[in-house]
């Protein structure tokens, strides 16, 4: 069982990756590929760079303030069951626990379709041969911790709505016609003891700017999907929950078909603080998972 957290909050300051704005993306939509493209093709057409210095407010103790509505994200506990991830037993016994979850925290849902798993571990890879590829559709491949600002991927308004259409199949028509409102929700939560290093960093929605969320084409080899990159504003607010237990969920707002709402989208990333970190940090270890929540 993992040990009490602290009960102080703890902000800590860094740099985080922002999309870069070129002139080009007047007539030419971003797009990063991923998989080998050939010889003389850029693989990504767009940078991420570090911006200002910001504050990564702690919510520690204030972690009822936050709710999905207001701003795209918020916290919940629940014990963690599992001692294994491999795909048999996540399908088995954590995606069916992830759907009982959702239908009681999300507020209205009626059905939840879960889409996609992954597991992420910021151990270090460099056993890695160069050039190695990973595939991004096995979802059992564990991934790194993305450090760059983003929007998850298909979750742009278009972008939404096709994945209703490849989920619902001869349903879905009816559900984009009836404006029913939908949603995109990730789950997120440890698997290690607490997180020590590589933590996530989720943005108020409410202080997103759609001026400032640029669509990119991410290209895979059997379709091409939309995530949102934002570049930087200072008017954004950052939060993280520091030395997250695996008890402790972060739940995600990706996307919402409401409008009326003060946050739609949760953009996030995984950081590291400025100045000392711990001295020889656990790897971070973590699981997602993302559903249609109708």
């Amino acid at each position: 069982m993992a040990s009490l957290a602290p009960c102080e909050p703890l902000d800590v300051k860094t740099q985080l990756n922002y999309f870069v704005w070129n002139d080009e993306f007047l007539t030419t939509k971003p797009y990063i590929a991923l998989f080998n493209v050939p010889e003389g093709i850029d693989e990504c057409n767009f940078e991420t760079r570090p911006g200002p210095e910001e504050t990564i407010h702690d919510m520690r103790g204030a972690e009822p303030n936050f709710t999905l509505d207001r701003h795209a994200f918020c916290i919940r506990r629940a014990r963690l069951e599992l001692d294994k991830f491999d795909r048999e037993t996540v399908k088995r016994e954590y995606l069916p626990w992830v759907e009982r979850f959702l239908m009681t925290e999300i507020e209205g849902a009626s059905e939840i379709v879960i889409f996609d798993w992954r597991l992420r571990s910021s151990m270090d890879r460099s056993d890695l041969a160069d050039g190695t590829q990973v595939d991004l559709d096995d979802t059992s491949v564990c991934l790194g911790p993305v450090g760059a600002v983003h929007i998850a991927i298909d979750q742009s308004d278009q972008a939404a709505a096709i994945r209703v259409q490849r989920h619902m199949g001869s349903r879905a028509s009816n559900l984009l016609n009836k404006k029913q409102r939908y949603r995109i929700i990730n789950v997120w939560r440890p698997i290690c003891d607490r997180v020590e290093d590589w933590p996530l960093a989720v943005c108020d929605g409410s202080t997103l700017s759609p001026p400032k969320m640029m669509v990119v084409d991410h290209v895979r080899r059997s379709h091409i999907g939309e995530a949102i990159y934002p570049i930087y504003d200072s008017r954004y607010r950052w939060h993280y929950l520091s030395q997250q237990r695996d008890d402790e969920i972060l739940v995600m707002k990706m996307f919402d078909s409401e409008q009326g709402v003060a946050a739609r989208h949760c953009a996030h990333t995984a950081f590291r603080p400025l100045g000392k970190g711990l001295p020889n940090p656990a790897p971070r270890e973590s699981i997602e998972v993302r559903a249609l929540v109708f």
